[in-house]
């Protein structure tokens, strides 16, 4: 496994009703973009390995989460729900073959097959003086 290390800023912030001032994506919708970023260009790289010509391609998320989770006020569940990517296509292939693309991408994205599979994750604290 390949290690690299990478130096940037990704923002992230809430809108004014959750006390934020609005300046970037909120956390889950940073994984909704990550998640459409994901199976956009194993999409592309997928037609390409199969000499598939795109002439444009788009990806529209949409998803439904429930505040009252977020809040702790109702015992359900804070996370997404229901997410759905639908992809328009310009290309000269046919359905089927886009078909088999988007079956490809969607099990070979690192991001969907992290946010559809359970993942070992561990939080720890450290307290500082």
């Amino acid at each position: 496994m390949r290690s690299w290390t990478r130096h940037f800023t990704l923002r992230g912030d809430y809108p004014p009703e959750l006390l934020g001032k609005n300046t970037g994506p909120v956390a889950i919708e940073t994984v909704l973009a990550a998640l459409g970023s994901c199976m956009t260009g194993v999409f592309a790289l997928q037609a390409t390995a199969r000499g598939v010509r795109i002439d444009s391609l788009t990806v529209d998320l949409e998803c439904t989460t429930d505040l009252n989770g977020f809040f702790g006020i109702q015992p359900i569940r804070p996370g997404l729900r229901d997410v759905t990517l639908s992809f328009r296509v310009a290309s000269d292939a046919d359905e089927e073959t886009l078909q088999e693309i988007l079956d490809a991408a969607q099990s070979l994205s690192p991001v969907f097959d992290t946010v559809t599979k359970p993942v070992a994750v561990a939080a720890t604290l450290q307290k500082e003086s």
